[in-house]
């Protein structure tokens, strides 16, 4: 049987629900409209009528009928449009996953029939990226947790939309079952903000007469080499006449033409600290901005425009696991905020042998972590010393120290819950 303590926590938390109860996912892609359905039998039994030889569980000989009313009763009842044109669904996906039974003291009226879930991924068929997206969703069962048989009001059934890196909950209501999703101009590559071009300011120079230079070359190279063939013994008379016609000349082109060569030790002179911080607050941003994307590759390739490559490899593991919510059975929150409140130059010269600056910061993290109808928001806090060099690509995070991690009293973004049918973000 669960912990006491184990069980008091869930029921803070307020999931899961003891009735029909149902988790939905949906991801536009470019070629294509994906919605994970997640549904506890409850839920099932609501909307098809499938017969079980056990109505607290689901037999493997029966997990095929089950699949079959459910994808029939979606086509019937679920509607989606892509770019104004209906499109029959596939499914692509059917699981039951093992039910977790030491949660079933979470659920003493509806029992395993609350606990037990299946899952269900139709794929909508996309021929280009989607410029809007039209869902109308179908069932909504009495929500038993808020009143008993005839006196329970329908469900509100809450929707993930993940598109273009971004997350948005919306809320279908029986009344108001449908919800418009249109693309944005701004995609995840758009957010990512401009670092500055800064190389410092030249060190250093020598103005060099590029013609005189030249002439007074060939004069000494003629010399060489008449000394060493014997020739300028026998003609001191030409190469005198040469060297002040080339005297001449050198003197008077010598304004013109002069090319700046750095001296030793010249080179470029390091950015100032206003510089670097302009430097530096763009790079880190951009490291949360990454986590946008959905596919690791494409993380990290989108990290790389932030972080030197030797560092890569940590710094996302190190991002990865701070997003992680250990409470939420290890879910991924999705970044959606973060704000700086600390930012000083400590050391600026060269890094590791490279023109180079040292921060400390000091910033927050606000995340959230959706599942089952309820957001869970956490905002954590950190303190770290960043290495930034100049690379051949520009600007990168060398290196990275974490000072100080703790969490603190989570930012609760405004949720954006549109109602209105045929509504949404533009």
């Amino acid at each position: 049987m669960m912990a006491p303590l184990a069980i008091l926590l869930a029921a803070i938390i307020g999931h899961p629900n003891d009735g029909p109860d149902v988790d939905v996912r949906v991801r536009i892609e470019d070629g294509k409209v994906v919605a994970a359905i997640m549904m506890n039998l409850v839920f099932c039994d609501e909307i098809v009528d499938v017969p079980r030889s056990d109505k607290e569980d689901l037999a493997p000989d029966e997990e095929e009928p089950l699949r079959s009313a459910l994808v029939a009763y979606f086509k019937q009842h679920n509607k989606v449009r892509v770019d104004g044109i209906e499109v029959t669904p596939q499914a692509t996906r059917f699981e039951v996953p093992e039910p977790e039974h030491s949660l079933l003291p979470l659920f003493p009226r509806f029992g395993m029939r609350a606990l037990f879930k299946v899952r269900l991924t139709l794929t909508y068929a996309a021929l280009s990226p989607p410029a809007r997206v039209n869902f109308v969703w179908g069932p909504f069962p009495p929500d038993y947790a808020l009143g008993f048989e005839s006196e329970a009001p329908p469900m509100e059934v809450a929707a993930v939309i993940l598109a273009q890196g971004e997350e948005e909950v919306i809320i279908f209501l029986k009344d108001e079952p449908e919800y418009t999703w249109h693309r944005s101009e701004i995609g995840p590559k758009d957010r990512f903000l401009q670092v500055p071009v800064v190389s410092g300011k030249p060190g250093a120079v020598v103005s060099v007469p590029a013609i005189s230079a030249s002439v007074l070359a060939l004069l000494l190279i003629w010399g060489v080499f008449g000394v060493v063939t014997g020739r300028l013994r026998r003609g001191q008379g030409v190469y005198g006449r040469a060297v002040v016609v080339g005297l001449i000349v050198a003197a008077i082109a010598w304004p013109f033409l002069r090319v700046s060569i750095p001296t030793a030790g010249g080179g470029a002179a390091p950015p100032t600290k206003g510089e670097a911080l302009e430097i530096f607050r763009p790079l880190h941003a951009n490291i949360y901005s990454a986590f946008h994307f959905i596919e690791e590759s494409e993380i990290y390739d989108a990290l790389a425009r932030s972080v030197d490559g030797e560092l890569l490899e940590s710094l996302y593991n190190e991002v990865y696991a701070s997003l992680v919510m250990q409470e939420e059975g290890g879910a991924v929150s999705r970044v959606t905020a973060v704000r700086m409140s600390e930012s000083d130059v400590e050391d600026i010269g060269a890094v590791g042998g490279r023109p180079g600056f040292q921060v400390r910061a000091r910033w927050q993290v606000d995340g959230s972590v959706f599942h089952w109808g309820h957001s869970h928001h956490r905002t954590n806090e950190y303190q770290a010393l960043y290495s930034v060099v100049e690379t051949e690509g520009g600007w990168r995070i060398s290196a990275s120290q974490t000072l100080e991690q703790k969490q603190v009293d989570a930012t609760i973004p405004e949720p954006v819950r549109p109602r209105a049918a045929g509504g949404g973000k533009k």
